[in-house]
Formats: structure tokens, sequence, C-alpha cells
């Protein structure tokens, strides 16, 4: 079995005072969309600084176990709330372990 694995460029836009730090803050954008089954990376790669937000660009690693959502993880990214905008998707296969 395999599980995919996919990096994309999304960004999105994370109110000022948010708890924790602002890597978390985008991180939990991310995570609460239905796109993938794991969130197993992020990495902050432009911060632009808003009137009440702060729009991050990210590169975030995204782990989907089923073959079929993975087709779907573009879509689900775009409708997510507080996402701006997805850059890109890179898809590959990578073995799971157990």
């Amino acid at each position: 079995m395999h599980a995919q694995l996919a990096a994309a460029i999304v960004t999105v836009r994370v109110p000022l005072h948010a708890d924790g730090d602002l890597a978390d803050g985008a991180r939990r954008i991310v995570d609460r969309t239905d796109a993938a089954d794991r969130l197993e990376g992020v990495t902050v790669r432009d911060i632009s600084p808003g009137l009440n937000d702060i729009t991050v660009e990210l590169e975030v690693h995204l782990a989907v176990d089923e073959d079929d959502r993975i087709t779907r993880l573009r879509r689900d990214l775009e409708t997510g709330t507080g996402i701006v905008a997805v850059e890109s998707i890179d898809r590959r296969s990578v073995p799971t372990t157990g």
C-alpha cells in the first residue's frame, strides 16, 4: 500500500492575535480543511502583514490515504476558510510503514 504525499504552495490569512505563533495559526487553517488525512509539515515561505490579518505563503506536505482523494486536493484547499490561493500541487507516492 502506498500513501499519496503532496507538496502544495498555499497562501492563507492568519488573523491578528490568533493563538500560538504565526506558523501555528497558518497550520491550523490548512489542517481544518478536508483536503488531507494528515498534515505532515509546514514551511513558511513569505509573510505580508495587513490591517486585520497576516497573509502567509506556505509550503505544506499533505498525506492522503485514498487514491481518489488526491484528485480532490486542490478543490478542497481552494474552498477552505482562510485560504486565499493554491499556487501549485506536486504529487508523489511514498511507501507507508506498518
